[in-house]
């Protein structure tokens, strides 16, 4: 893994300069970054640290980028220290400061892929980046599988939180694991390849996506249970288990099950699944020369395919 000194290394004179500016002319762009108003409790922390203890010199130097090309006017947009800059300027205003000048890494002006990108990969070496800020600054870079998942969300009448925030009136995503499973990404601990990798033979998202379509004639608050972690995780795998065991998914049989069953009913189903531990469900499968073992919510929902039909779920040499 590459250190921070590292990648800082990368970046050299001629792409950068050490300068003093008015960090009130440096802003975070909204389609990536830490978000200080989405993590209120490192926010609030930092911003009382510097309160009790500010000294310039133990300062940790942010690093921002030249966007005046952009904008026509002086101005930076926040790479690494978001959280830090803008706890400073709130305690600066609340004395009545509105311009303070200080030191900052200036990187020469780039496009905003770029900066997505550079985004993610300096501060996976300084602090982990949240899934939801890393998601939203791959689809703002651009990337074909990120781009493609926010359009087949919104096909399928959902949203995700990362991209959209929030509404009573669309079922919403508010994490994306389940969509990175569901979509085969499979992430890394490196840092220069802090992107997903994405593994086609585990690519079940037109499945999972299909599937949830059966929870159409519900209204959006009940819709919303469908889009919950582990209901779309579940389902995800259910596609990618019978995928493995060369299985062919009844597709109406299914979407009639789903379609019968409220999404809180399949939740608590898959919750009460997930927590027996003294009376787990589990499955055993034969698996060309060995014996496939599933447990939990994955043999919760191989049961719930299984009940009620004759061609149960199990290993088929062709489909």
């Amino acid at each position: 893994m590459s250190n921070l000194k590292e990648i800082l290394n990368e970046i050299d004179a001629s792409q950068s300069t050490i300068k003093s500016i008015d960090i009130f002319r440096c802003e975070e762009h909204p389609d990536y970054g830490r978000n200080s108003a989405k993590s209120k409790t490192n926010f609030k922390g930092m911003k009382n640290s510097i309160k009790k203890n500010f000294d310039i010199r133990l300062f940790q130097i942010p690093t921002v980028m030249d966007v005046s090309v952009e904008t026509n006017f002086e101005s930076y947009e926040v790479i690494d220290g978001n959280n830090r800059i803008n706890a400073l300027k709130e305690l600066l205003l609340e004395d009545g400061i509105s311009s303070y000048e200080m030191q900052v890494r200036v990187l020469n002006y780039d496009t905003m892929s770029e900066r997505a990108k550079l985004f993610v990969k300096l501060n996976t070496e300084l602090k982990p980046v949240q899934a939801n800020d890393k998601f939203k600054a791959w689809y703002t870079a651009g990337e074909r599988l990120w781009k493609e998942m926010v359009k087949d969300v919104e096909k399928h009448g959902f949203q995700i939180k990362a991209i959209h925030g929030t509404s009573k009136m669309t079922p919403y995503f508010e994490g994306v694991t389940a969509l990175y499973c569901a979509k085969g990404l499979t992430a890394t601990k490196k840092a220069e390849d802090s992107m997903p990798i994405h593994n086609p033979d585990e690519d079940v998202f037109d499945e999972t996506f299909s599937s949830l379509n059966a929870w159409k004639h519900y209204g959006a608050k009940e819709r919303q249970f469908g889009a919950s972690h582990i209901v779309v995780n579940s389902i995800a795998k259910f596609h990618k288990l019978a995928r493995k065991l060369r299985f062919k998914v009844d597709r109406e049989y299914f979407m009639g099950k789903l379609h019968d069953t409220s999404p809180t009913a399949l939740m608590n189903g898959l919750q009460g699944g997930r927590a027996s531990k003294r009376n787990p469900s589990i499955n055993k499968i034969k698996l060309d020369d060995r014996t496939m073992i599933i447990k939990g919510t994955d043999s919760w929902m191989m049961d719930f395919y299984n009940e009620g039909t004759r061609r149960k779920m199990k290993y088929l040499m062709t489909v």
